[in-house]
């Protein structure tokens, strides 16, 4: 009886194996929440499309900004290299002018003109336009040129004070 059982129980066994189980029909409860899932996964989808599109307009005025700061450091730059030459100008003929009225006024009195240094000048150029270079770079390539007109007004066989204080230098080198 026992192997008779046992095979029954083993029948039995093998027949709950081979039946497929039924899905249980989904309940009320799982329904809503899968309703209410939905219901969020749209809005979050919603959201999210949203969040692309300001992050594009962000995007767009941060180009905008860019483009418009550009232009305006152009535009100031410009108008600083105009303003910066003008001053200059003026300086220039101001000082042309009391130049000649301080000869004038010499003469006057009857006094030898002044002599110019002109390694005074050449110093006194080269610190104002080291000065203005320091304040704005884009004024470099009109400093080089004042410069290269101070050291041809120099006239021949004259130096700027620094080639002439390593002049004697090298000469004591040498000997």
């Amino acid at each position: 009886m026992s192997d008779a059982e046992e095979g029954g129980e083993g029948e039995e066994g093998e027949e709950k194996k081979e039946e497929p189980a039924a899905p249980k029909p989904p309940s009320e409860v799982q329904i809503k929440l899968a309703e209410q899932g939905k219901y969020v996964a749209g809005k979050l989808d919603l959201i999210f499309s949203t969040l692309l599109k300001i992050e594009g307009d962000i995007v767009k005025v941060h180009e905008t900004i860019i483009a418009g700061d550009e232009a305006i450091k152009k535009e100031f730059n410009d108008k600083l290299s105009f303003l910066s030459n003008r001053v200059l100008t003026i300086e220039k003929e101001r000082a042309e002018e009391k130049a000649v009225a301080e000869a004038a006024r010499r003469a006057a009195l009857g006094l030898p003109p002044e002599e110019i240094d002109p390694f005074e000048k050449f110093n006194k150029l080269h610190t104002d336009l080291a000065g203005l270079v320091r304040s704005n770079p884009s004024m470099l390539d009109n400093a080089v040129v004042k410069l290269e007109e101070t050291l041809s007004s120099l006239g021949p066989g004259e130096v700027p004070p620094e080639e002439a204080s390593e002049a004697p230098a090298e000469e004591a080198a040498e000997a």
